[in-house]
């Protein structure tokens, strides 16, 4: 009998060492609304037991609010001490009750329940018979060594972004006032139709356009008649579009057939050089003569207005 007595407090107390203990605890049973502290649920197991800790939402607790959570283990003896720590704050004002939760562990087998907790959140008290006061300014805090090199330095590089701004500002202005010093082209002592002539009769022995060089026989045949209007008129017509030449001409009272004629040979000759057009012999021949009578013409032209 007694041995069979033995046998049941043995098994007693071995389901009473394996058992798990099971408990929630808070850091106080009062806070001040918006405040902070931890709600812990502990289970003490033996090693062989893994704890599922129940897996709670933000605001799965009412009116408590779960800012963050972790769990610590430590082993002691044989069994192992489960732990998890709730960071909760609240902004409900009252009574809160913490219902009890089940723990259970990794083969669904139920650990144990958590006791209930009781939390009251208070407010601070509002004195309504005290006058309203005004809200309280910042303090003052004197004035560091640091934050006053730090306010030099930056005055320092905002003046001297200034500066370089200025002086940048008055090159420019000064560089647009300076004008452009050219050097004149000096006139030739020659008069300016024998020169003229002249390489125009040099250019119809070179036979560019007959050796097929059209683009190069255009490109002389242009410069000759513009270097002419020049040393006749000063017009700078190297530098010109057409139209402009056009205009200066008229300008000088040239007879509007003349300058209609020797423009169109121009035009021509733009469009030997730079557009690809072929001009036929007929039209080669022409264009030159163009130009012969077009110097011929205002030479005549020069000499019996100096006669008058």
């Amino acid at each position: 009998m007694k041995k069979i007595v033995g046998i049941f407090i043995a098994i007693f107390l071995i389901n009473s060492i394996s058992k798990a203990q099971v408990s929630a605890r808070l850091d106080s049973n009062a806070m001040l609304i918006g405040d902070q502290m931890n709600l812990t649920f502990a289970v003490e197991t033996d090693q062989n037991a893994k704890v599922l800790f129940p897996s709670l939402c933000d605001t799965c607790i009412d009116g408590l609010e779960i800012i963050d959570r972790q769990i610590d283990t430590t082993h002691n003896n044989g069994r192992i001490a489960w732990k998890q720590t709730l960071h909760i704050t609240s902004f409900n004002e009252g009574e809160h009750i913490i219902a009890p939760f089940a723990l259970y562990d990794q083969d669904s087998n139920l650990l144990g329940n958590t006791n209930t907790l009781s939390l009251t959140i208070n407010t601070l008290p509002v004195d309504t018979a005290a006058a309203i006061k005004d809200i309280k300014a910042p303090l003052a805090e004197p004035i560091t060594l640091k934050e006053i090199l730090t306010i030099v330095m930056w005055i320092l590089i905002g003046l001297m972004i200034i500066a370089l701004l200025v002086f940048a500002i008055y090159k420019l202005s000064k560089r647009k006032k300076t004008p452009k010093q050219t050097t004149a082209k000096p006139k030739p002592t020659e008069p300016a139709h024998i020169i003229a002539l002249r390489d125009l009769e040099q250019l119809q022995q070179k036979r560019l356009w007959q050796n097929g060089h059209v683009k190069e026989y255009y490109t002389q045949l242009s410069e000759i008649c513009r270097t002419y209007m020049y040393n006749r008129w000063d017009i700078s017509a190297m530098e010109m579009v057409n139209d402009e030449i056009e205009a200066s001409l008229k300008n000088i009272h040239i007879d509007n057939n003349i300058i209609k004629k020797i423009i169109n040979n121009l035009q021509s000759c733009d469009l030997a050089k730079f557009a690809k057009y072929t001009p036929l012999p007929d039209e080669n021949a022409a264009i030159y003569k163009d130009m012969v009578n077009f110097i011929e013409t205002t030479k005549e032209i020069a000499s019996a207005t100096n006669n008058k």
